[in-house]
């Protein structure tokens, strides 16, 4: 009799406690998942920043054997690690190395890309993502341009003689892939009747980048 009771108890707990980590790993991949696209503003609009963030930023970043970066070109900014907490940072990108140095205890560090959701540099966000290499995914660093359903991602193609812009767009649990800018292209990846009407009615030309924000933040915003 008392046998029995124990089994029992003992089936229950072991129930609840499955149902617990089970619960724990859906809330855990629909956070990861929430965070893949989103809206630059209302990622960077949290007010609480880690109290303890000297510490904190050890965990995500190295040494940096960078001698040729001023301290003086790093900014001002904020960065998002993978926990959602905020840590204000100097911050600055080296484009030729797609690399993201911080500025620590007066010591330049270089992050780790796969430890962080997004970093803001002075003005510019920038967010760590797999894209389409020739060959297979590359993980690499994207100037944020628009974003929430569909992200507007840019990043510099570096080459012998000059870096080049090169525009990306990135959908919910996808990597992103090169955006061909032109109106047929573009709006086959939007697939929406509405920003082709804007697009037609605004008059805008893809082929400057202003113009091709404007058509994305027009269909994120849309609800």
């Amino acid at each position: 009799m008392t046998f029995t009771f124990l089994t029992q108890t003992t089936t229950i707990k072991m129930k609840l406690l499955t149902t617990t980590i089970f619960v724990g790993i859906l809330c855990l991949t629909m956070n990861l998942s929430a965070q893949d696209n989103f809206n630059p503003s209302q990622l960077f609009a949290q007010n609480e920043f880690s109290s303890n963030s000297t510490n904190d930023l050890l965990f995500v970043c190295r040494a940096s054997i960078d001698e040729e970066t001023e301290k003086e070109e790093f900014k001002s900014g904020i960065l998002i690690d993978y926990n959602n907490v905020s840590h204000k940072v100097e911050g600055h990108y080296d484009v030729l190395n797609d690399e993201m140095k911080i500025l620590l205890k007066d010591q330049k560090k270089t992050v780790f890309p796969q430890k962080i959701l997004a970093i803001k540099v002075g003005e510019m966000i920038f967010v760590p993502c797999e894209f389409e290499g020739e060959e297979a995914l590359i993980f690499g660093y994207f100037q944020v341009l628009s974003g929430s359903k569909i992200d507007l991602l840019m990043r510099y193609e570096n080459n012998a003689e000059s870096l080049k812009k090169i525009y990306y767009i990135r959908k919910k649990d996808e990597a992103a892939k090169i955006l061909k800018i032109n109106k047929k292209s573009i709006c086959k990846s939007l697939n929406d009747s509405q920003s082709s009407k804007y697009l037609k009615d605004e008059k805008l030309n893809l082929n400057e980048e202003e113009d091709l924000i404007k058509l994305f933040d027009f269909y994120n915003s849309k609800s």
